[in-house]
């Protein structure tokens, strides 16, 4: 009775057991769905997003396009303004007070960057001092950067008269060249400028006046010799700045070894300056003599030469007449071992005996001599003068006689 008892309850437990258990499994199943459901609803959000991302990354790839375009519309628009002649040098002329800014065009990182000049004109050109207009340009080009490409194209608008004639002629022959061929072809055609004059000029270059003036030839020179050869090096201008100084400033500056161009103007500019200073010492000390009485020596002319002769004619009994030896006379009397002043035979220790004045010459000192010695014998004589013994004696009398 009590086993029959036992056995229910527990058949009891186990159905009540059962109940929870098929309830919790049902709850969980539940709960599973609802898991099930929410990660799905995630899951679709989640696609949603990322196609949300994938328009975004698409405008704003349109919108970079876009940006970009607009600032080569801008960047265009500024430099049609400038060809148009709206530019910085007029605006300077009207008397605008503007501050100049440095262009920077738009970039990758940033397309909105762009600093915009103030309009700056480009220069005219109607083939007259093409020199100078190839610098201004280049000038130009370095302060706005116009693309290769454009830079000849933009040249062409503002040439005029001849030059727009010969431009439009040479780009019907030979089509359009690019900026560093019209350079060199405009300045041979206006300028009578071809390498080898450069060459020349630049070679022949020297200091005639001060270092400045010498530097501003020199400089103009050197940017000739870059438009015909870029690979020249600053190396070579400085050693032919140096070879072209003054020799009182080139020994200086080669001493002192400078390694490039500035510092050879440097050290020219000082040796100048200490050269002029010396010289403005010395003509200084020269005033300050000026007072000073100086001495001249006597005046090495002819002598004088009285017109007359003295009555009286004063000689020596031993003195001899002046001798004059031609070349082979005297080679003969070195062959014979005969004394140059006398016809005695020359030994050593040998003294003339008649002492008399001899004196060498050349062929054609001696055919002079000749020739003169027979103009003497054909002039008549002058006639002979007396003098008083008181005039003589430097005696000042009130009355003399002269005989005659």
């Amino acid at each position: 009775m009590a086993d029959g008892t036992r056995l229910k309850e527990l058949q009891e437990f186990q159905r009540k057991t059962e109940l929870v258990l098929r309830d919790e499994k049902a709850k969980r199943q539940a709960s599973e769905d609802q898991l099930h459901t929410r990660l799905d609803q995630i899951n679709e959000a989640q696609e949603g997003l990322q196609a949300t991302v994938m328009n975004l990354e698409h405008s704003m790839g349109a919108m970079q396009q876009q940006l970009k375009s607009i600032a080569e519309q801008l960047q265009n628009y500024n430099r049609n303004k400038s060809i148009l002649g709206e530019g910085l040098t007029a605006s300077i002329e009207r008397g605008s007070s503007s501050r100049i800014t440095t262009l920077h065009p738009p970039s990758e990182e940033n397309p909105t960057q762009y600093n915009a000049i103030h309009r700056m004109e480009f220069p005219l050109f109607n083939g007259e001092e093409a020199r100078i207009w190839v610098r201004r340009c280049n000038r130009y080009f370095q302060m706005i950067p116009i693309p290769e490409e454009q830079k000849v194209p933009l040249a062409s608008v503002y040439m005029q008269g001849r030059a727009e004639l010969w431009y439009q002629g040479h780009v019907e022959k030979r089509g359009v060249p690019t900026w560093s061929e019209l350079t060199i072809i405009v300045l041979e055609r206006f300028e009578d400028l071809d390498h080898e004059r450069v060459v020349s000029e630049f070679n022949m270059l020297h200091q005639d006046t001060t270092v400045n003036a010498y530097l501003e030839k020199f400089e103009v020179l050197e940017a000739h010799m870059l438009i015909f050869n870029k690979n020249l090096d600053e190396a070579f201008f400085m050693m032919k700045f140096i070879s072209g100084l003054k020799e009182e400033i080139k020994g200086y500056v080669a001493t002192m070894k400078p390694t490039t161009l500035d510092q050879a103007i440097v050290l020219a500019r000082k040796q100048e300056s200490m050269v002029n200073a010396i010289l403005r010492k010395t003509n200084q000390h020269q005033k300050t003599n000026q007072g000073k009485p100086i001495f001249k020596p006597p005046n090495k002319g002819p002598p004088y030469k009285p017109s007359f002769k003295p009555s009286f004619r004063y000689r020596e009994e031993n003195s001899q007449p002046k001798r004059f030896l031609t070349e082979a006379e005297v080679r003969a009397r070195k062959e014979k071992n005969l004394c140059y002043k006398c016809d005695e035979p020359y030994t050593p220790g040998h003294r003339c005996k008649y002492r008399q004045v001899h004196m060498l010459m050349t062929e054609e000192e001696a055919k002079a001599y000749e020739e003169g010695e027979e103009q003497i014998e054909d002039s008549p004589e002058d006639e002979d003068a007396t003098v008083s013994f008181h005039a003589m004696g430097g005696i000042t009398v009130t009355k003399t006689e002269d005989k005659w």
